[in-house]
């Protein structure tokens, strides 16, 4: 698929809705132009799409969870805490005949706190495409994304495309590589993003952010959740001898006790067997 075609179809998919737009999530509309853009960059360089399991972090209307599927990803799961903005991913999903795209309901900062139960410990993907929150509401919410969408190709080892403020980009090549274990942490391109006035806050009509869109590459390598698991599943093991040990020790206990209690009538007891064997 050519890129003007790319756009094109990415161009007639529903934004979000204005007036339903949360400003704690930092929601912005992707437009189909950088989307479209960054996608095309991706499948051309890297050929991360085609025949690659894909997940959407903070998919929000599902622009690029859509635009991964158009270019030959048999399958991605788009990921997103706003009921608003799934509806409309769902919406914009109906456009396109049998699009092999699922959405979730789930906080992506639960994935990075390895607490979103059982369903996250069993998904893994190729690769990971996310527009996160820039963290200027929430402190730290763009490296919670970047923490999760590790931990969803950690293990087969995967690739990570993410649009980060230009400002980060010392810190966030810090925590990937140190942190996160990355083996590349590398700008493929410098981006001017036209944030609209979205809120009642913003003062301009528009503002030019830089932002930079990132790829990350995590090695194959061992699962942090499948060591999880050996050790959850030792702890298990564990816990009947540590019982068995504890019902000893409060035995023991007990007879120490009655031992204590009974300490008088015991001596006169031993004086009278040592009388009668004097007598015999």
């Amino acid at each position: 698929m050519k890129l003007k075609e790319l756009h094109s179809l990415m161009q007639d998919m529903a934004p979000f809705d204005p007036s339903r737009l949360k400003v704690q999530l930092e929601q912005y509309p992707t437009g189909a132009d950088i989307a479209s853009r960054m996608l095309f960059t991706i499948e051309s360089m890297y050929n991360d799409f085609e025949g690659k399991v894909v997940v959407d972090l903070g998919c929000g209307t599902g622009m690029l969870s859509a635009g991964a599927a158009l270019l030959g990803s048999p399958a991605v799961v788009g990921v997103d805490i706003d009921d608003d903005a799934l509806a409309v991913a769902l919406e914009n999903r109906e456009q396109f005949e049998d699009l092999p795209v699922d959405f979730v309901r789930a906080d992506v900062a639960s994935i990075a706190a390895r607490d979103g139960g059982c369903a996250w410990r069993r998904l893994r993907c190729d690769t990971v495409i996310m527009n996160p929150p820039f963290g200027t509401r929430r402190k730290g919410a763009d490296v919670d994304f970047l923490r999760a969408a590790a931990r969803l190709v950690r293990g087969g080892g995967g690739a990570i495309y993410s649009l980060h403020k230009s400002s980060t980009r010392a810190h966030l090549q810090k925590v990937a590589l140190r942190e996160l274990g990355c083996s590349e942490a590398q700008v493929l391109a410098e981006l001017r993003y036209d944030l609209p006035a979205t809120y009642k806050f913003h003062k301009q009509q528009s503002r030019d952010i830089e932002v930079d869109l990132w790829r990350f590459v995590v090695p194959p390598g061992p699962d942090a959740d499948e060591d999880e698991d050996e050790e959850e599943g030792q702890q298990r093991r564990q816990q009947p001898q540590k019982q068995r040990k504890q019902q000893k020790q409060q035995a023991s206990r007990r007879r120490e006790v009655e031992a204590e209690g009974s300490g008088g009538d015991t001596s006169e007891e031993d004086d009278d067997e040592e009388d009668e064997e004097e007598d015999g």
